[in-house]
């Protein structure tokens, strides 16, 4: 059939086929890659945002700490602190 000089266009059409067909499951592989790396990013963010809270606490409680020392020391009144600064 592809002998013949009239259906030689089908033979060329036939070869070049294979090389303008894509894989689907590659894409659906580079797919699945993607999700799961927004997925990693996702649970890094919400552990990092843990971290960040975490340390934000610390600060305030540092932070309002020093403001009672200081509201004591205006008063006149000497806290453990005051006592082992002087």
């Amino acid at each position: 059939m592809f002998q013949s000089k009239n259906n030689q266009h089908l033979k060329e059409q036939l070869d070049e086929l294979q090389h303008t067909q894509v894989n689907p499951y590659s894409n659906y592989k580079m797919w699945l890659r993607y999700e799961q790396l927004d997925i990693e990013a996702i649970c890094e963010a919400i552990e990092k945002r843990g971290e960040l809270e975490k340390k934000k606490y610390a600060k305030q409680v540092k932070l309002a700490d020093e403001v009672e020392t200081r509201i004591k020391i205006k008063e006149g009144r000497s806290t453990m602190k005051t006592f082992y600064m002087s």
